[in-house]
């Protein structure tokens, strides 16, 4: 995604039998526009947008169903109905679909927009990232590190439902229901809350970033949407130890598996994925990527959770990518190469 635009791509995979998908390009779906979300970068901008998965229903199952979704082919209108194939999350607070079926359930994938189908900007939700459940893909994870960030969850039909699982390991506000202790603690201003939600096969990775108050506010309220997190200059000068997040691991049903033991390495983390065991001195590491300061990535030993290393560039240096979002590899079959 680019502000308000998801850009498709297919292709970059060197060894396809098919030689169209050796290079990298567009087909007939360019770009998908996406509510609650523009290029704008000034104060005047609505949001931006923040996640995008892939769902692997079939168009014709009932789970996550778009309906009346325009787009225009060969000058008239369309509207296509199906289950949704991509979904998208906004920071103002967006959850919305696009579906590929059309009328007559034929693919059709041209220019247009998705269909928002939750807005949560009344209630303070800034969402950064969503995904599906494994396995049956009924349910829907968002990462709300709004006005009171925490795991939000939706059923198939794009319905907010109490969450299951996820309480926070590291909130230290009171707790949210004293009768149930399971459901883990509120957290307050200056704790770490979510940032991001991943899957990796049936395993569920949470990023949390530092939270923080307003500057000005009162102290108990959260600067929704804003992390406190150090930049490039910032970061070196602590000495890469900015310790501005964490990782956590949950399984599918919502319990906390372990925290990785990042040595205050983090800062804002988001994207995470598993290096596969071609990938060099760092094949089967666990990568986390830092969006803020010099944007590093860290890779972590898979069985014990310790930080290992960086990724590295040619010269032995830190690879760094500023403003760094998400970490992935490609399928090896119609979106570059598994490696």
């Amino acid at each position: 995604g680019a502000g308000g635009t998801s850009y498709e791509f297919v292709g970059d995979v060197t060894a396809s039998p098919d030689p169209a998908l050796r290079q990298l390009h567009q087909d007939g779906l360019k770009e998908v526009t996406v509510p609650g979300a523009d290029s704008d970068t000034t104060d005047a901008g609505i949001g931006k947008t923040t996640g995008v998965i892939f769902n692997p229903a079939p168009l014709t199952s009932d789970k996550f169903v778009v309906t009346g979704q325009p787009v225009q082919v060969d000058g008239q209108q369309q509207l296509l109905s199906g289950s949704a194939r991509f979904l998208f999350a906004t920071d103002s607070g967006h959850i919305s679909g696009w579906t590929e079926q059309g009328p007559d359930g034929q693919i059709v994938r041209h220019n247009g927009p998705a269909k928002d189908m939750f807005d949560g900007t009344a209630q303070g939700m800034n969402f950064f990232g969503i995904a599906l459940e494994p396995g049956g893909g009924d349910t829907l994870w968002a990462a709300d590190f709004g006005a009171a960030p925490q795991i939000r969850q939706f059923d198939k039909n794009w319905r907010p439902v109490p969450t299951e699982g996820f309480a926070n390991p590291f909130a230290t506000g009171d707790p949210i229901d004293p009768a149930d202790p399971g459901r883990g603690n509120k957290a307050r201003p200056g704790d770490p809350a979510p940032f991001n939600i991943t899957t990796i096969g049936d395993r569920v990775f949470v990023t949390y970033a530092t939270t923080k108050a307003p500057d000005g506010g009162p102290a108990t309220e959260f600067d929704a949407g804003e992390e406190d997190s150090l930049d490039a200059e910032q970061e070196a000068a602590a000495q890469d130890r900015p310790d501005r997040g964490k990782v956590a691991e949950f399984d599918a049903a919502g319990t906390v598996v372990r925290v990785l033991d990042d040595q205050g390495r983090l800062n804002a983390p988001w994207g995470v994925a598993l290096a596969p065991p071609e990938f060099g001195a760092l094949g089967g590491k666990l990568l986390v990527g830092n969006f803020a300061g010099a944007g590093r990535i860290l890779a972590f030993d898979d069985g014990t959770g310790d930080f290992v290393d960086y990724l590295r560039d040619d010269a032995g240096e830190p690879l760094a990518v500023e403003g760094l979002w998400g970490l992935l590899f490609g399928n090896g079959e119609s979106l570059g190469d598994a490696d």
